[in-house]
């Protein structure tokens, strides 16, 4: 069982050396929404109404937006609830493009992760496919852990390699 795991672990591993390889985290993050409540000192805020976040090729969209900024004005976190919200994003060392969808996502900046809580679901153009109450995903490693939420399993499934000739 622990080969099976780890051969899954291995497949969905994304091959990134360093976040700073990653051309989408040298770009700005924009957002916009309907309504916007924002404290001028600190440059944190929420967003309401029908949000998008883009940076690069990453999207985040939902209903409510969360941005929480440092005393340097570096973004720390974006947090992100709808019905569903919707993230998607090309990982640069593989140009597979992943995309996400959750009750809530938590995008973690200087860390480069995303937290995806309830009906939590990872997909990625290449076949590979998880969902779980709860999916914790390292953009910079592709390392993930997903977590059973009330009668919620973890459900994996990715297909095979194709055949040689």
């Amino acid at each position: 069982m622990h080969k099976s795991i780890f051969l899954f672990i291995s497949l969905f591993l994304i091959h990134a050396a360093h976040a700073t390889q990653d051309p989408d985290l040298q770009q700005s993050i924009q957002i916009s929404g309907d309504f916007l409540q924002m404290n001028v000192h600190t440059a944190s805020g929420s967003y309401q109404g029908n949000f998008v976040a883009i940076q690069g090729s990453m999207r985040l969209t939902g209903n409510k937006v969360q941005v929480n900024q440092d005393k340097n004005k570096q973004l720390v976190s974006i947090i992100a609830s709808g019905n569903p919200v919707k993230f998607s994003k090309k990982i640069a060392t593989t140009q597979e493009t992943i995309q996400a969808t959750a009750n809530q996502i938590t995008y973690q900046a200087q860390q480069n992760k995303i937290t995806l809580e309830g009906n939590a679901a990872l997909t990625s153009d290449a076949g590979k496919q998880i969902k779980a109450g709860k999916i914790s995903y390292d953009l910079n490693t592709g390392n993930f852990q997903a977590e059973r939420s009330g009668t919620q399993r973890v459900h994996i499934q990715f297909q095979p390699a194709p055949a040689s000739h």
